[in-house]
């Protein structure tokens, strides 16, 4: 199973010339048959399948939370910006949380000097030897993320599963208003990044865990992973079987000539069907089990006297 014998399958239920390669060709119609395996890849990519997803294409992400640990003997003046006072501010990076002194939850580094760090948020108050704790809250997002899987983002050290994601609302609330995030940790995803709420304590590194559908549907031959989104040789593998992309080819290329292709998209609808149902394997449902109102769902309530079966 291959980009090539894809193509060439496809053109010999189309009754076409079956090329001998497909990348570099310069062939008009495997030129354009190339280019709609690439979109039938994207559009199987992006349909459901069962369980937020197809199984074929799920992952999980784990990241490790950064701090640069707890920093005392710092000074603060009423309505500046900037910490002063540090021995060293090695480990504190530009984008980073803060927490301690008169400084608002949802402060972050702009600056950072050999003995000062500034903000952009103001302290609250005038004070000397106060100690604050710096981390990292917004990290990277994997690259091939199409979509997050709802409910699975947990912070593992405290096997806690994480609260989010946040509106704009409540991270506002959180970030700008006078409100204790309490010990569970919150999360946002914002300019393809990953926030987290409160930053991280003076020692802490949780691992946290999520997973989420990729956008990566096909993959150099040998490997089991998909981790391309396009064709980019000969050899490349589909993530589905061969026969869903093939009569994905064929109603497509149809309708791209302005031909009847009713039938085959039917053909092909159908093969989708069969393999969002066999994709991932499926759960048993006992029919003496309880539903969620405590009422079995199959027994006398919902079974007639008679004619059962007719």
């Amino acid at each position: 199973m291959s980009l090539l014998t894809i193509i060439q399958s496809a053109c010999g239920e189309l009754g076409l010339t079956q090329p001998t390669t497909v990348i570099g060709n310069t062939d008009a119609s495997t030129t354009q048959l190339l280019a709609l395996a690439n979109r039938e890849g994207k559009e199987m990519a992006s349909i459901p399948g069962q369980w937020s997803g197809w199984p074929e294409l799920r992952k999980q992400y784990t990241f490790t939370m950064v701090t640069a640990g707890s920093f005392t003997g710092i000074s603060t003046t009423a309505g500046s910006n900037v910490l002063s006072g540090f021995s060293s501010t090695s480990g504190i990076s530009v984008g980073y949380g803060v927490a301690g002194g008169s400084i608002l939850t949802g402060a972050s580094v702009t600056a950072v000097g050999s003995s000062t760090v500034t903000l952009d948020t103001p302290a609250q108050s005038t004070a000397t030897g106060q100690t604050f704790v710096f981390g990292q809250v917004a990290y990277p997002i994997p690259t091939d993320l199409a979509a997050f899987i709802p409910a699975t983002q947990w912070d593992r050290n405290f096997r806690w599963q994480m609260l989010g994601p946040l509106s704009a609302q409540e991270w506002q609330t959180i970030v700008s208003g006078i409100s204790p995030v309490g010990p569970r940790l919150r999360f946002r995803v914002m300019g393809n990044q990953f926030y987290i709420q409160p930053p991280p304590g003076s020692t802490q590194t949780d691992i946290l865990a999520f997973e989420y559908i990729s956008n990566c549907w096909c993959m150099p031959t040998g490997t089991t992973t998909p981790s391309q989104t396009s064709w980019t040789a000969d050899t490349d593998v589909y993530a589905w079987p061969e026969d869903t992309v093939v009569l994905g080819l064929k109603w497509r290329y149809l309708a791209a000539k302005g031909l009847n292709y009713a039938e085959e998209k039917d053909t092909w609808q159908n093969a989708i069907d069969r393999q969002v149902a066999r994709s991932g394997t499926s759960r048993t449902l006992p029919l003496n089990s309880l539903n969620s109102g405590g009422i079995h769902l199959l027994g006398q309530a919902n079974i007639p006297d008679t004619g059962f079966g007719t």
